[in-house]
């Protein structure tokens, strides 16, 4: 039984993972009508498409060291409320500068995502399993 659990923990973090990567490209489908609605240019869009690993990076190493301080289904719980928040926030943006900081918070909380499902994993299937 108590591997069974383990194995629906594992699903649902591959889910997450999933969610996580459907999540971060789901403004490449809606950049053409971002882009006209908002008037942006090319350069603009890339910027706004970059700005997200601003905070994904950052926020990958910031992860790894609150999941070895407050343990990793914590960190994993915090990042998915907070990507979620900013992706729904998303809609509520009015221009590049918005669509910029937006995008960089949502990177923030998809950072974390990586580091927290491995040490959950790691932690949970030993070299002896």
């Amino acid at each position: 039984m108590f591997g069974q659990g383990r194995s629906l923990i594992i699903i649902m973090l591959f889910l997450a993972g999933v969610i996580n990567y459907l999540d971060r490209s789901a403004l490449s489908v809606a950049a053409p009508f971002i882009q006209k609605d908002y008037g942006l240019s090319t350069g603009e869009m890339g910027m706004i498409f970059s700005s997200f690993f601003v905070g994904y990076a950052a926020f990958n190493f910031i992860g790894g060291w609150a999941a070895d301080r407050y343990g990793a289904k914590t960190t994993l719980l915090l990042a998915m409320v907070l990507w979620s928040l900013f992706s729904g926030l998303t809609v509520l943006t009015v221009g590049f500068a918005s669509l910029v900081l937006i995008r960089i918070l949502f990177g923030m909380g998809e950072g974390p995502l990586s580091v927290t499902t491995s040490k959950m994993v790691n932690n949970w299937y030993t070299p002896k399993r």
